[in-house]
């Protein structure tokens, strides 16, 4: 038992006890086992396992380099974990969505930068004991849950106006006590390891990036490919489409999203015909 609280706070052991019950109160329903079946069939597919392990391994090497560089230590591996499937895993998952989305990089670099990082941190590091937690953490869900469903129907607004000043309420009561905290305190607050706990989701995210821009970048030219196949079935020129549209978009991901949107569902009975589809996309992009 001390193990688990010197190593998770009130407020971690709280959601897990929450999820727990949820996971205990969702396997009972026979619907809800055969929907989780489903889903693990389909997450262990081969292009799936592919990109999980290209993930871990891409996660491994980064949190290496931080490591011997400095910016990294062994106190920071629960963070990292919280990361890795909190945000890492979710943006893998949603890669599909990543894709569609014109401003999604732009989107991540603005949320990382948010005042909600200094909040999470904050009150994160400040939590308060295990029964006001275990109160706290059904209330807001209830409260975030609620006021998410009200915001898609108008006739619900003052709903979700009541909802978002009691959020306002708590935030405001908790910084103040979060405040306090650090005046009294202040020399426990300041110190490098919380210094690089407040950039770690930042750093982690911004180098991650990368890996899900090329995999995003593979996604969109497999698609597109596979399109491009079942439309031109056993076509000999299949293969200098792909190569042409290789050479064209190269590591362009926007570019290759155009192209994608400008191409459609056309099939193309010579070369010729993809060639002045090539052409008409230049002259208008």
């Amino acid at each position: 038992m001390n193990l688990i609280t010197n190593t998770f706070n009130n407020r971690e052991i709280s959601i897990f006890i929450w999820l727990f019950i949820f996971c205990i109160w969702a396997l009972l329903g026979i619907k809800v086992r055969s929907l989780f079946v489903i889903v693990i069939k389909l997450f262990f597919q081969k292009k799936n396992l592919i990109a999980l392990f290209s993930m871990v391994v891409y996660t491994f090497l980064m949190v290496s380099a931080f490591y011997f560089v400095g910016l990294w230590e062994i106190y920071f591996l629960k963070d990292t974990i919280y990361w890795f499937f909190g945000v890492a895993f979710i943006m893998l998952m949603n890669i599909n969505t990543i894709t569609d989305n014109e401003h999604f990089f732009k989107s991540v670099i603005l949320d990382n930068v948010k005042l909600i990082i200094l909040l999470e941190f904050v009150v994160n590091l400040y939590v308060f004991n295990i029964v006001i937690e275990l109160i706290l953490v059904p209330v807001l869900f209830i409260i975030a849950g609620m006021s998410a469903i009200a915001e898609n129907d108008n006739k619900y607004c003052p709903v979700k106006t009541l909802l978002d000043y009691m959020m306002m309420i708590f935030g405001f009561w908790v910084l103040i006590h979060v405040s306090y905290s650090i005046i009294i305190d202040y020399l426990s607050f300041i110190n490098k390891q919380n210094l690089i706990g407040f950039f770690l989701p930042f750093i982690l995210t911004s180098s991650y990036l990368p890996f899900i821009y090329f995999l995003a970048l593979y996604v969109t030219y497999d698609g597109l490919f596979i399109r491009i196949e079942y439309l031109n079935k056993n076509k000999p020129y299949v293969k200098t489409i792909k190569r042409k549209i290789l050479i064209l978009c190269n590591i362009n991901l926007p570019r290759i999203k155009m192209l994608r949107k400008s191409l459609g569902l056309l099939r193309f009975e010579n070369e010729d015909d993809f060639l002045l589809a090539i052409q008409n996309f230049k002259n208008h992009s």
